[in-house]
């Protein structure tokens, strides 16, 4: 699947359409930092259980009708290993036990 139809429809199952009030939100997939969100940038990720496909967008937020614009938008992706993927979670979940231990919250953010 092309990664601009990838990006919309994980965004669309986390933040579906207000016109139907029978929805539920299902982040699944969502995992943009509240600061990334906060400027409009969504990331999401999804595993086929040998890789992680990475996508992100900035996106425009049309205020008049408090949706994001989802056409023409310029998604980024990469692909990394599920291996790669518990390295670089273990490697963060050191930092921040390390500076809990040393006193240190400015990584805890």
């Amino acid at each position: 699947m092309e990664k601009e139809k990838a990006f919309a429809e994980m965004y669309k199952t986390a933040f579906p359409d207000w016109v139907d009030n029978d929805f539920d939100n299902d982040y699944s997939y969502f995992i943009s930092p509240p600061t990334l969100a906060d400027l409009n940038c969504y990331v999401f990720a999804a595993s086929n259980g040998k890789q992680v496909r990475i996508v992100a967008a900035e996106l425009e937020y049309i205020i008049s009708e408090s949706i994001h614009d989802l056409s023409n938008i310029v998604v980024k992706e990469c692909f990394i290993t599920n291996d790669e993927l518990k390295i670089i979670i273990a490697e963060l979940d050191a930092i921040k036990i390390d500076n809990f231990m040393c006193g240190d919250n400015s990584g805890l953010d």
